[in-house]
């Protein structure tokens, strides 16, 4: 399967919040408190409105989808599969986000 880059995205985060002992094992909450994507097509700034929530912290990768506007210019994105893999950083975490070309 050939990939093309959807955009290089960097968060950063607040401390992880860890809930020990869940039917899953240990939950990991994080909180994102901003940031800067760019990509061939889209470019922005991440806003300190969202988290994530995961079990374990043994591999950062994930598989995004995406909800646009279908009217505005973003509207493709609405068709979109990423795949992302990524690594922590100093007080954040940098993705590649990618899709089938």
């Amino acid at each position: 399967m050939e990939l093309e880059l959807l955009f290089e995205i960097n968060a950063e985060i607040a401390p992880p919040i860890l809930i020990p002992d869940t039917l899953d094992g240990t939950r990991v909450i994080v909180h994102v408190t901003g940031g800067k994507f760019e990509g061939p097509r889209l470019k922005g700034t991440v806003l300190a409105s969202g988290a994530d929530c995961a079990t374990g912290l043994t591999a950062i990768s994930t598989a995004p989808l995406f909800a646009a506007s279908t009217k505005g210019k973003y509207a493709w994105l609405n068709g979109v599969q990423g795949f992302a893999e990524g690594e922590t950083t100093p007080g954040g975490v940098r993705y590649k986000v990618y899709t089938r070309k």
